[in-house]
């Protein structure tokens, strides 16, 4: 039995005429009708009934329909599953910035291991400052980076000259991360008047670039807490000890935040926006395997997120 008979098949049964069937298959009727035929006269069973208004499907060409639907779906995954397999043991870099690499790097990598089945995928938490060292010395690597309005234009050169490519992932605002526990979480919203005697959980100053002006500007009588990675900060916060201020959306689905611990809090009378982007090397775009990484890191985010 021939392949390209049953899918002559298939385009008849879906068109319900063989005119028609015959010219989205590029191939004349005369030539589609002897296809028929023969598979009629092989199989040793009618699968069409023909009228001057078109054909339709006998109970037995139902079924054949049927089995080859599945057929096809099978075997249209042969590709893929070849794909996935001559490149399953590349090697991935994924860096992202404490915000972001918490916010999706595990169900990022567990949809990477579902969908390529031995790649070896290596993630880094690293300051935002330190995303681009990693792409430039590590091969096949992406990187999700923040970067601040004022910064953008030596941010766009700097990718325009090490030929990279960006893609925007989110446009967020930062907020205060505030402790339900505390009285001024009750409010809609802070004024910068409240933030005079509070304190903040932050980075080492010359990695936190959003907090630092902040606590120098409207922090007047509160104390600067110095911490290495965001989990103590959140710690922090959540035992009400002190606020941070952080991207409010891409910290949304943080557990904290869920579980009601957390409340981040807009200022009504500052805004200060935040852009998140996806950074990756122009010249590995030839793999394949790096394509899909790309691709599936774009979704993850969106989905984990709940980006519409």
């Amino acid at each position: 039995m021939r392949i390209e008979h049953l899918k002559y098949f298939c385009e008849v049964a879906r068109t319900k005429s063989i005119n028609e069937a015959a010219r989205n298959l590029f191939m004349t009727q005369p030539a589609l009708t002897s296809a028929l035929n023969a598979l009629e006269k092989e199989l040793g069973f009618q699968l069409l009934i023909r009228s001057h208004s078109g054909v339709a499907l006998t109970a037995n060409g139902e079924r054949l329909r049927s089995d080859c639907e599945q057929i096809f779906s099978i075997t249209s995954q042969w590709p893929l599953l070849a794909e996935k397999e001559k490149h399953a043991h590349e090697t991935i870099h994924i860096v992202a910035n404490p915000a972001a690499y918490h916010a999706i790097i595990t169900p990022l990598v567990l949809e990477l291991d579902s969908y390529y089945k031995g790649l070896n995928v290596f993630t880094y938490e690293v300051k935002n400052q330190a995303i681009p060292s990693y792409l430039e010395d590590n091969d096949y690597s992406i990187g999700i980076i923040s970067v601040l309005p004022k910064d953008e234009t030596a941010f766009r050169q700097k990718v325009k000259d090490n030929q990279w490519k960006i893609d925007l992932l989110l446009e967020d605002t930062c907020q205060i991360l505030m402790s339900t526990k505390n009285p001024l979480a009750q409010q809609e919203y802070l004024t910068l008047s409240d933030l005079s005697y509070l304190n903040l959980a932050m980075y080492p100053e010359k990695d936190d670039p959003i907090a630092a002006p902040l606590f120098k500007q409207y922090f007047h009588y509160g104390t600067l807490f110095h911490l290495s990675n965001l989990e103590n900060i959140l710690q922090v916060v959540v035992e009400n000890k002190a606020v941070a201020t952080m991207p409010g959306r891409m910290l949304s689905q943080n557990s904290y935040v869920r579980d009601g611990k957390i409340k981040p809090m807009e200022i009504a009378d500052y805004q200060q926006p935040l852009n998140y982007y996806l950074l990756y090397r122009k010249k590995n775009l030839k793999s394949e395997c790096y394509k899909n990484v790309i691709r599936l890191t774009k979704q993850v985010f969106l989905q984990e997120l709940q980006i519409n």
